[in-house]
């Protein structure tokens, strides 16, 4: 993309690539951001530790999972959480004291998809950084 333009606008044109170029950065990484919240959400919700049955409400606390995008004008970001049984997430996965009881096992999870999103937010902007 070649363009002839006079010495006296080349700061303009080259500040219009610029910011051209920065918003097409921000909506790629603003996709990369949501389907990187989509997988792990899809994660979360297929999630099935063995002796799962023997819980309970498994499937209420699976399907609950959902995140949240939030975006100002120097961040970009979305939050995974349960929203019926947040309070719940933090037991399973860090495992409990139950009265009376031997100590409750942990279910790791969370950390298994937040490891991955780590991975997947790099692949996904990449992705979509090549498009461009």
């Amino acid at each position: 993309m070649s363009k002839k333009v006079k010495e006296s606008k080349l700061r303009t044109s080259i500040m219009s690539i610029l910011d051209d170029y920065v918003e097409d950065v921000s909506g790629a990484t603003q996709k990369a951001i949501d389907k990187t919240a989509r997988a792990t959400v899809k994660q979360l919700k297929n999630y099935r530790p063995d002796g799962a049955g023997a819980y309970g409400s498994w499937d209420t606390y699976l399907k609950n999972w959902t995140s949240t995008s939030d975006k100002d004008k120097y961040t970009m970001k979305s939050t995974i959480h349960n929203k019926k049984k947040y309070m719940l997430a933090h037991l399973l996965e860090k495992g409990h004291n139950k009265q009376g009881q031997p100590w409750a096992k942990p279910y790791v999870h969370i950390k298994i998809a937040d490891d991955k999103a780590k991975r997947l937010i790099e692949d996904y902007l990449e992705e979509e950084i090549m498009k461009l």
